[in-house]
């Protein structure tokens, strides 16, 4: 006598895995969705990770509230996810999907390196798409970040306003194809001299007097002296005016160039006229 005996065969469930974005940018997180079927019973993520010459299988599970058929993930690279399914029959398959991680835009900031104090700085970004531009800037120092304001286009026109600090550092922010970056520039502040100008100014005609300019702050030295109309490039001069008459000097800092500028005016009084009846 025999006997026979059927078997079931069944196929592998076929399905299919997509990412929400198919490109992210670094550190984002992507949704992965897998079909949800009602023959399909349960499903398992996992992604591989080269560990020297071997592949680990790295199990992931779905976040706390989330269907079992989507999965958050953040992307730190170029990353391939499956989706392992079981079916009604009990037959297993996998699908997979890939995910690329687009570059983080490269910025650089175009300009000046030192700045007067008082003076503004234009400094010109690029790297990242027009119009995504804008700009913080900190103190040397100073532990607060402040967001600059003064924008033409995409450039940054600013007036650093510290006394003494001595530099800025601007921080451009843009984005390209999406991607955030960033890029610090420090740009020295200058200081401007502070100039005073003393002597005698108020003379009687005829009398001569010495005017001596010199830089009210100690640390700030002199590489130049100007006397506006006056040929000589000394901290002083000796002038006699017939009538009143307003000097002017520009002392030029030996650090970064920077301009300071004084003024004085000298007084001119007649002498006296005396008689003798």
């Amino acid at each position: 006598t025999s006997s026979t005996q059927s078997v079931d065969v069944y196929n592998k469930p076929v399905f299919a895995v997509t990412p929400l974005k198919a490109r992210v940018c670094p550190n984002e997180k992507d949704t992965f969705i897998a079909e949800d079927r009602s023959d399909l019973k349960s499903y398992r993520w996992y992604t591989l990770r080269n560990n020297g010459n071997k592949l680990d299988t790295i199990y992931i599970m779905p976040s706390a509230g989330m269907p079992y058929n989507k999965l958050d993930m953040i992307i730190t690279q170029d990353t391939t996810v499956y989706a392992e399914v079981t079916d009604e029959n009990g037959c297993t398959n996998d699908a997979f999907t890939k995910v690329t991680v687009k570059p983080t835009p490269k910025l650089d900031q175009v300009g000046n390196d030192h700045v007067c104090e008082g003076s503004t700085i234009t400094i010109a970004p690029k790297g990242a798409d027009q119009g995504t531009y804008w700009w913080t800037y900190q103190y040397k120092d100073s532990v607060r970040i402040d967001t600059v304001t003064g924008l033409e286009g995409d450039a940054l026109i600013h007036a650093p306003d510290c006394d003494g600090c001595g530099q800025v550092t601007y921080i451009v922010h843009g984005t390209k194809d999406g991607c955030a970056g960033e890029n610090a520039r420090p740009v020295t502040i200058n200081a401007q001299p502070k100039i005073e100008i003393t002597g005698k100014d108020t003379i009687c005609k005829g009398e001569t007097t010495i005017l001596t300019a010199r830089s009210i702050d100690n640390n700030v030295t002199i590489a130049s002296w100007s006397w506006t109309g006056m040929n000589r490039p000394h901290d002083d001069i000796t002038v006699s005016p017939i009538t009143e008459q307003t000097y002017y000097v520009v002392a030029t800092a030996t650090d970064g160039g920077c301009p300071g500028n004084a003024s004085i005016t000298v007084i001119v009084n007649d002498k006296p006229i005396i008689t003798i009846d």
